[in-house]
């Protein structure tokens, strides 16, 4: 998936930022929390660009955190927007390898509310099936450019 993701220009991640953005926007507004913190990663250059969903979350004014280098607790945000190199549509999500949002993710208390996970991706970063282990998060929504966004639990619809 990484070499297929190599293979492709930045306007394709530019465009699915694009994309991706019209999706969430409608969703975004329904919203009632004010101000809602909304935990959001800087993109690589070849994953999806989230200048136009920074944009957005200001524009509605929501509070944004960035997922920088350090592991955060994601429990102090309503809303995390998370990058993966593969989804499934049950959420299970695939990483680069380093552990990064493994770690993040471990932080939270699952005996406390945690945020809705949102893992953004190109329509290519969906698969069928995304190996699991018994520590891995899952996502409550996917969204991508020609899928928008889909739930993967059925209580959320």
């Amino acid at each position: 998936m990484l070499a297929n993701l190599k293979e492709k220009p930045l306007d394709y991640f530019i465009t699915a930022g694009l994309d991706i953005c019209r999706h969430l926007s409608p969703w975004l507004k329904n919203f009632t929390m004010r101000p809602l913190k909304v935990a959001l990663f800087e993109n690589f250059s070849k994953e999806i660009n989230t200048q136009p969903l920074v944009q957005l979350i200001k524009t509605l004014g929501m509070e944004l955190y960035f997922i920088k280098d350090v592991p955060i607790n994601l429990q102090n945000y309503e809303l995390a927007f998370i990058p993966g190199v593969a989804f499934d549509k049950n959420g299970n999500r695939l990483g680069r390898g380093k552990g990064f949002f493994d770690k993040t993710l471990s932080l939270m208390d699952k005996n406390l509310a945690k945020p809705v996970l949102v893992g953004l991706a190109t329509d290519m970063q969906i698969i069928d099936k995304v190996p699991t282990q018994s520590h891995d998060y899952k996502m409550d929504f996917i969204c991508s450019p020609k899928l928008g966004l889909i739930s993967t639990k059925a209580e959320l619809l």
